[in-house]
């Protein structure tokens, strides 16, 4: 959760936006997948 809520502050700040449920759920995507976890579908549904 932490690393995730990090590298959404990182994309938000390259944006110049507020962190959004866009840069959480890129952030998630990024995460699970260096973690060889990555999200399905069904559990990012409805995030952005």
């Amino acid at each position: 959760i932490r690393n995730i809520a990090l590298a959404a502050a990182f994309l938000a700040a390259e944006a110049g936006t507020a962190i959004g449920m866009a840069q959480l759920t890129q952030a998630a995507r990024v995460e699970g997948a260096k973690r060889e976890r990555p999200f399905s579908e069904a559990e990012l549904r409805g995030w952005s």
